[in-house]
């Protein structure tokens, strides 16, 4: 992780990505098809990874949330856009070489991207839902707070008489 501190840091990580970038591309002509793509699919992986131990320290970094867990919706998300841009990429550069007019000109099937829509929406979804369980938490908190009073004014009205009363709560 020591060259991953300071000002250091981005440029290694530039020089890294720049380099992950040229072999990406070098795949699409040098290996064969089908090859190229689970390479760049590697790559990819590799790109992300990069990121995640620059932004977060970890390899997987890019998949932790801003509550420090690992976050289902970040790795569908993530997932998604590797194997969706690989593919791309793949085509895109495969038709570039074979001399094909307007090479970017790719139909790409409506369920791949509803695919990539679910996941960018439980992305955008999941914070939302997790701030609300959170005031709800607080919510319960408060009411437990409310009942450990009101049974320590009980418990207090009834000293001096005969019956125990148990004053721990178990979640």
């Amino acid at each position: 992780m020591a060259i991953f501190k300071g000002s250091l840091c981005t440029k290694t990580l530039a020089l890294f990505l720049i380099i992950i970038t040229v072999l990406i591309f070098g795949a699409v002509w040098w290996l064969n098809p089908g090859i190229n793509f689970v390479v760049i699919l590697v790559l990819f992986c590799l790109f992300c990874g990069l990121l995640g131990r620059h932004t977060n320290g970890r390899f997987l970094g890019i998949l932790i949330s801003d509550r420090n867990v690992m976050s289902l919706s970040r790795f569908q998300t993530i997932a998604w856009t590797i194997v969706i841009v690989s593919a791309y990429i793949v085509i895109a550069l495969s038709r570039a070489i074979a001399g094909i007019d307007n090479p970017l000109d790719i139909d790409m099937d409506y369920r791949v991207w509803i695919m990539m829509g679910i996941s960018a929406g439980s992305l955008i979804a999941s914070p939302l839902v997790l701030e609300n369980k959170m005031h709800q938490d607080f919510e319960d908190e408060t009411k437990k707070d409310k009942a450990y009073a009101q049974l320590g004014n009980i418990c207090s009205d009834l000293k001096g008489t005969n019956v125990k009363v148990r004053t721990s709560i178990k979640n």
